[in-house]
């Protein structure tokens, strides 16, 4: 297993950076989900006690979880609120670029499609 940080940020490079501050390893950005106007405190503390019953927590925000479990942690919470997800960016690059970018045609979509889509591109089941 690693360790994973669940949390939210306006902008990840800048937040990735301080926490870095302090930190003997070097920290990644594996995944960031974009939500529409939701509050991501919501989502991110559905996020901590879904992943809580899940994985073991470590301190705070931080688990011990591979990434790509902790991102379905993330994707179930919002699926059990009923928030958007307009997107999901795995690798810091992706990131980065998606966080800069609107993704206007997640509306086109029913929810359910939608849902299914990022699902496969995730390769979850």
């Amino acid at each position: 297993y690693d360790v994973v940080k669940i949390g939210h940020a306006t902008h990840v490079s800048p937040r990735l950076q301080s926490l870095q501050v302090g930190c003997w390893a070097t920290l990644v950005a594996e995944a960031a989900v974009g939500v529409y106007n939701e509050l991501p405190e919501k989502l991110e503390l559905a996020a901590h006690n879904n992943a809580e019953k899940k994985f073991k927590r470590l301190n705070g925000e931080w688990f011990e979880a591979r990434p790509q479990e902790a991102l379905e942690a993330v994707l179930e919470a919002a699926d059990n609120l009923g928030i958007l997800v307009k997107s999901v960016a795995q690798g810091f690059r992706d990131c980065e670029e998606r966080h800069k970018q609107s993704v206007t045609d997640a509306f086109l979509q029913s929810e359910e499609e939608r849902r299914a889509i990022l699902r496969r591109k995730l390769g979850i089941a």
